[in-house]
This record gives structure tokens, sequence and C-alpha cells, in this order.
């Protein structure tokens, strides 16, 4: 271990311990400087793992919703209507667009450009003669 104070003292020398002694003070603030660096990063990154799994979370549970709600009109014979709207600021954005079930699933790179939504028609009760 290297003492500071004597450190401290050997950097006013002009000779070359004095030039040694500076050098080493200057590595010593270099590493404390790296080693801030790496903790602060490492703490950013454990809390954007944080909000990754919370959103993962969060999408779990409404992907479970959503196919309960699926499931229960699926056994009343709906028929699923699979929409989407670019939200880009024009005026393409007031109107949904009919897709496909795959285009529906297709992965999308930006997610806050775009809505989507399912709707269902059901068909009518059958009427009950009297």
């Amino acid at each position: 271990m290297i003492d500071k104070y004597r450190l401290d003292n050997l950097r006013l020398l002009s000779g070359e311990k004095g030039e040694l002694a500076r050098w080493v003070i200057q590595l010593q603030a270099d590493l404390d400087t790296e080693r801030r660096k790496k903790t602060s990063l490492d703490s950013v990154i454990a809390e954007l793992e944080r909000e990754v799994s919370d959103w993962r979370r969060r999408a779990e549970h409404f992907e479970g919703r959503f196919n309960d709600a699926f499931t229960k009109l699926a056994a009343r014979e709906a028929v699923p209507v699979y929409q989407m709207r670019i939200l880009d600021g024009s005026q393409e954005q007031y109107t949904w667009a009919e897709v496909t079930h795959d285009e529906f699933n297709t992965p999308l790179k930006n997610l806050e450009g775009w809505e989507k939504r399912v709707l269902f028609t059901v068909p009518p009760a059958p009427e009950m003669k009297p």
C-alpha cells in the first residue's frame, strides 16, 4: 500500500522521485475516476433492468387478461376484427385500418408510433319463437 502523505511530500521534489510520485498520484486519480464511471454505469444498467422486468411483468399480466377475454368471446363464436392506426400527427392517425391476424402480430420497430385494437363481431342471438 502506498502511503498517501509520503507520496504527497515526494511529489514536491524536483528529481526523479518527485516525477515518479506525481505520476503515481495521477494514476490513482485516473483509477478513481474510472471506478466512479463504472459504478455509475452499473447503477444505470441495474435501473434499466428493473424497468424492463417491470414492463415485462405488466405485459404478461395484460396478455393473460386479453387471452381470457378472447377465450370468452371465442366461446360465443365471436369473429375478431384486427385494426391498427399510425400515430404520426397526419390525417391517417384518425383512421383505423383493418389488417390480418398475421399483420397484427408482426413485431413493430417503433411501438410508440402505432396503436392496435381488436374488435369482435358477435352473431346475433337466435330469436326465440313464442
